[in-house]
């Protein structure tokens, strides 16, 4: 499973899963979306070192997302955006930290809010027909604290920026994230060895939402009457958040 992990996984009775298997499908789904059986597959997984983040145990037509950010994790669609938020936030900082910053300052520019409304093709197949829209900046948002985190740090005697320059840039690669290319040039500005200078302040901006809202776009067809799925599943799919930060770093 580990050369080539689905995106979404939907646990079924060993019998439907295996329908699936054979393409006995009522549905047209994405690849990317696996049927497993709840049955068989789920320990067999848990053999294989895959891990399952959620509010319960995995259980007839439950669905997991695998993790934008860690290796070998799926994590339960009880778990909303919030989820994946302090998840990717706490990447952010983490990175900030140990190219030395003293201070991370984290503010929220903008929350998108997009009602969707679906249809059922003739092939089975599901697509969105309307998307309403709406938009808060920051600015009216200014009076609520909870849009704004400041941290400070201090740089201890065995600090060595050298080595965490490559423990980040790894981690940059285990986390998925080679394509937040202001956090790459943000690591590129604090290694000095070809320059000989080195960056003091920086500000990052980035869509906290888009690896979320990348799965909810590939389980949109589980939202088909076909499946059993929960309510909350489906309220999920049908609103979809973008949430854009700034986090500024001085070192």
């Amino acid at each position: 499973m580990r050369n080539k992990q689905p995106q979404v996984i939907l646990f079924q009775d060993d019998e439907i899963a295996l329908g699936y298997e054979y393409d006995q499908v009522p549905v047209k789904l994405s690849k990317d979306i696996i049927i497993k059986s709840i049955d068989y597959d789920y320990d067999k997984l848990k053999e294989e070192g895959v891990s399952f983040v959620g509010t319960t145990e995995p259980s007839n037509n439950s669905v997991y997302f695998k993790h934008p950010y860690k290796k070998d994790t799926y994590v339960q669609d009880t778990k909303n955006e919030d989820y994946y938020l302090k998840e990717k936030v706490e990447i952010f900082k983490k990175i900030g930290q140990q190219l030395g910053a003293k201070k991370i300052l984290t503010k929220v520019l903008s929350l998108q809010s997009e009602k969707i409304t679906t249809e059922i093709n003739a092939d089975g197949s599901v697509k969105v027909v309307k998307a309403e829209v709406g938009v808060t900046t920051i600015e009216q948002k200014k009076n609520e604290s909870s849009y704004e985190i400041e941290d400070t740090y201090e740089l201890l005697s065995n600090f060595d920026l050298d080595k965490n320059i490559e423990d980040v840039r790894l981690l940059i690669n285990d986390c998925n994230l080679n394509h937040e290319s202001e956090l790459i040039s943000l690591i590129d500005a604090r290694d000095s060895k070809n320059s000989g200078t080195t960056l003091k302040t920086r500000k990052v901006k980035s869509e906290l939402t888009s690896e979320y809202n990348h799965l909810l776009d590939i389980s949109l067809s589980l939202s088909h009457p076909v499946f059993n799925i929960s309510s909350s599943f489906k309220k999920n799919i049908e609103k979809i958040q973008t949430l854009k930060i700034e986090i500024e770093y001085t070192f």
